[in-house]
């Protein structure tokens, strides 16, 4: 039962992510802190994290992180990497 949940859990994130993810590319742009942009999809992954544990905020992490190395021109796989392991230590930390 509770892979059922921790899975149904994921699929409620991905909608949430891809929404943030257009907000942040399309919306924060142009707001500027600083002379630089804001990310939120961090934010998200670490609230993730948080509030669900660490396997659902490792899977988050890894998303997000995809979604950010569409979005900025990095190196492929450092966001990636990044977020999925501040999820799954952010998750472990607040089991």
């Amino acid at each position: 039962m509770s892979r059922r949940r921790t899975a149904l859990k994921i699929l409620i994130f991905v909608p949430y992510m891809l929404v943030l993810y257009i907000l942040q590319a399309m919306l924060f742009p142009y707001l500027k802190i600083a002379g630089t942009a804001p990310l939120i999809l961090p934010l998200a992954v670490s609230g993730a994290a948080l509030f669900n544990g660490r396997v659902t905020g490792g899977v988050i992490g890894i998303v997000a992180g995809m979604l950010c190395d569409m979005s900025f021109n990095q190196p492929t796989i450092v966001f990636t990497i990044f977020l999925a392991v501040a999820g799954v230590i952010l998750g472990a930390f607040c089991e």
